[in-house]
């Protein structure tokens, strides 16, 4: 039976896992910024909805539900990651970026451009 990982060593495979969680890492990111902003988007809209006394698109609800959750989910990351830390800028990173980035904050996903930035903050 043959190994998933494309290599034999210990060494190899941990340099492998660790460059594999290293792209879906940066994969989360970057589909979380957009994600949030849609959400954000959403939320902007259902008030919009709200203020103009008109109905919200009967599909749209459920997913409104589900963004205003998210939103919730990320702030509570972000006001940890700005205790944490004590830095704007990281609590807004952690809030766009979401759980990826409360792992960096606290070094457990550490991305040496981050640790750095925001160490000299």
């Amino acid at each position: 039976m043959g190994s998933i990982y494309p290599v034999k060593t210990g060494s190899e495979k941990l340099l492998f896992f660790l460059l594999l969680m290293s792209v879906i890492f940066t994969a989360i990111k970057i589909v979380s910024i957009g994600l949030i902003t849609g959400a954000i988007g959403l939320e902007l809209y259902d008030f919009g909805a709200f203020m103009l006394n008109f109905e919200v698109i009967n599909f749209l609800k459920p997913i409104i539900l589900f963004a205003r959750i998210a939103l919730i989910a990320h702030l509570i990351e972000a006001i940890i990651a700005w205790y944490k830390k004590q830095s704007i800028r990281a609590g807004f990173y952690t809030f766009f970026v979401g759980t990826v980035g409360l792992l960096e904050v606290f070094g457990i996903g550490k991305s040496n451009n981050w640790q750095t930035s925001v160490d000299s903050d």
